[in-house]
């Protein structure tokens, strides 16, 4: 008999830090458009502005790219600059909460291989806590659903 995963399936999970970066590239964005519309500048001067612009675009898209989908089969990992990393259950050993990619002091859930497989780190999980042992609650409830289709697809 199988267990039903905690989620239902696929599932999208997300960071609430994305809202950050939302609001960073809005900012650039308009920043951007101000350049343009406050009338005639040095050529320097658009190609500066032009660069938030596009800048801002990008970041406002990659908030929207970034996430974890869990699906039955594979667990897909949706990067800030449009990588996608899939890794299936089969090749999962473990789910751990162990560093983040961070040069600051940040959590994460890992994927550990199995036999030698490639780690994943799935980055779209990442949190920053001053409080010890505090997991979110995406990252608990990735946990659970990863035990179970881990169990289901014969591993644990």
């Amino acid at each position: 008999m199988t267990d039903k995963p905690a989620l239902e399936l696929p599932h999208v999970l997300r960071s609430p830090w994305r809202w950050l970066i939302l609001a960073q590239g809005i900012l650039l964005v308009l920043v951007g458009m101000s350049g343009f519309v406050a009338g005639p500048s040095a050529t320097g001067d658009l190609i500066a502005v032009g660069a938030m612009g596009v800048g801002g675009v990008l970041m406002i898209r990659s908030s929207r790219q970034s996430r974890v989908v869990v699906r039955a089969e594979h667990v897909e990992e949706h990067g800030l600059f449009w990588t996608v990393q899939r890794m299936p259950w089969t090749d999962i050993d473990e789910v751990t909460i162990g560093e983040g990619p961070s040069i600051l002091p940040s959590k994460t859930v890992l994927l550990v291989g199995k036999n030698g497989a490639e780690n994943l780190t799935l980055s779209s999980l990442s949190w920053y806590s001053l409080r010890q042992g505090k997991v979110p609650a995406r990252a608990a409830e990735f946990q659970r659903t990863a035990a179970i289709l881990m169990r289901n697809n014969g591993q644990a």
